[in-house]
């Protein structure tokens, strides 16, 4: 069965103190962290994969927020989309940060600080890539400029801080769940678990290698791209999203003040 136990505070040595009471308990995992393996790159690819699906669906929550209150979404975004930010984010803190975590050696607010930075330098490399390859050099999925404290207006601070408080939940808890599933899936069905992995691997890198080249899938199949429009924005219009999307701060801060009048 997949596995719910917290971890154990460990254990002190003969002459140590008592290790210190964990703010946040993780769930109980076992990572294989051996690099030379297989298993650990299927492991790894599995996981960048749910983890950048799970972020872009987080998104799609956080546009259409502002329904909540009355408002049309900030955005209308694509139904499904791996977005690699949030992957590689994730990796990195599997790797970086959980060890930490799992040797009681770093509490939530120094994890929450290395989640920050972590997020932040992971996003605007993720930046850089996308500008280097695109045709016009552009970075066309999110702009920041009008935002505080950005950089370049490809990672901004309110950015950084909502990847440090999403990271303690995802690191105390959702990476540890994930991990023991696959883990169970893997003691059942190794082969057909890998099989399919690989399957996977191959069919996103040709989907990435073909937008990349300006020549999505869409584009070259003729296919209609679902988005999450539960608002209706894109009903009746011939591009989605429609012009005036995605709304900026700027027009949040104006919509607000004339509610309030």
């Amino acid at each position: 069965m997949i596995k719910f136990r917290p971890a154990s505070d460990g254990k002190a040595k003969p002459g140590e103190k008592a290790p210190r009471q964990r703010l946040l308990r993780p769930i109980a995992t076992d990572y294989d962290t051996n690099w030379h393996t297989l298993k650990f790159w299927r492991n790894a690819f599995l996981l960048y994969w749910i983890f950048s699906l799970g972020g872009h669906f987080l998104e799609i929550l956080w546009v259409n927020r502002t329904m909540l209150v009355g408002l049309p979404p900030t955005n209308v975004l694509p139904l499904f989309v791996v977005a690699a930010p949030y992957g590689f984010g994730a990796l990195a803190i599997i790797w970086c940060i959980y060890p930490l975590i799992k040797n009681n050696k770093a509490n939530m607010w120094a994890v929450f600080a290395l989640s920050c930075i972590l997020g932040g330098v992971i996003e605007f490399c993720c930046a850089m890539v996308i500008i280097a390859f695109s045709p016009d050099h552009v970075n066309y999925y999110w702009n920041y400029s009008t935002r505080p404290f950005n950089i370049l207006g490809q990672v901004c601070l309110g950015n950084c801080l909502a990847f440090g408080f999403a990271a303690l939940p995802g690191a105390y808890w959702v990476f540890p769940i994930v991990n023991n599933a696959i883990n169970y899936l893997d003691k059942k069905n190794s082969r057909p678990l890998t099989i399919s992995t690989a399957v996977l691997f191959v069919v996103y890198m040709t989907i990435q290698v073909m937008v990349v080249s300006g020549n999505p899938p869409s584009k070259v199949f003729g296919l209609p791209r679902p988005y999450a429009d539960p608002a209706g924005i894109c009903v009746g219009k011939k591009k989605c999203p429609p012009e005036g999307y995605p709304r900026t701060d700027e027009w949040m801060r104006e919509t607000k003040k004339l509610d309030a009048k």
